[in-house]
Parts: structure tokens; C-alpha cells; sequence
């Protein structure tokens, strides 16, 4: 479905933790396979949050500052990551013009 193939992906180990949150543009041909799709939906600590976004950094394909770099630092100083599973429509988004017209074919 056209809305999330431009979600990234969350890989993780063979013990099922959280490894690695990865944009959809800078994925890996095997990585952009996945089907867990990360909707960018954060909570964190704000006395964690606040000094680690100054840390954020724009090397990436799209020169943006990504929040799902948060979740790389997050698992480099072994902080606890984890996931819900949620009800795709909840996440149904608008990035492009492509995007709005198929979700338009479906409300």
C-alpha cells in the first residue's frame, strides 16, 4: 500500500530486541523488505530527550534531522526500546501528492 512503502524499519535481532530504527531511503535493498514499519511515534524521558536532540546530526539521503536517530543513541547507551503494534490506519500519513491520492481512494 502506497502510504507505507516510504515508512523505515525497525530491525531487530535474532532474540526479537530492537537493533536498529533505519529511514526508508537509506535502507538496505534487504532492510527496505521488512514489514515492521516504524510510524515515528516516540515517548521518551524528557531529561533524556532534551540534550540528545542537540546530538542529532543531517548525514543521511535526505539531509534532514531524523527523530528516529534518537533511537540508534538510545540502544547505544542501553536504554530500554520497545514497540506496540498499532492499528495501521492510525498511522496512515501524507508525504506526497501520491499519498493523497490513494488515501483519498480509500475514505
Amino acid at each position: 500500500f502506497a502510504p507505507f512503502q516510504s515508512f523505515g524499519r525497525f530491525i531487530r535481532n535474532s532474540a526479537g530486541a530492537i537493533t536498529r530504527s533505519v529511514e526508508r531511503k537509506d535502507c538496505a535493498p534487504e532492510e527496505a523488505l521488512g514489514r515492521e514499519l516504524n510510524p515515528c511515534f516516540y515517548c521518551f524521558r524528557a531529561d533524556w530527550l532534551w540534550p540528545h536532540l542537540e546530538k542529532l546530526k543531517n548525514n543521511n539521503a535526505q539531509g534532514e534531522y531524523y527523530l528516529t536517530d534518537l533511537v540508534q543513541v538510545a540502544i547505544d547507551e542501553s536504554e530500554k526500546i520497545s514497540s506496540i503494534a498499532i492499528d495501521p490506519n492510525e498511522a496512515l500519513g501524507i508525504n506526497s501528492k501520491e499519498d493523497l491520492e490513494s488515501l483519498s481512494l480509500i475514505v
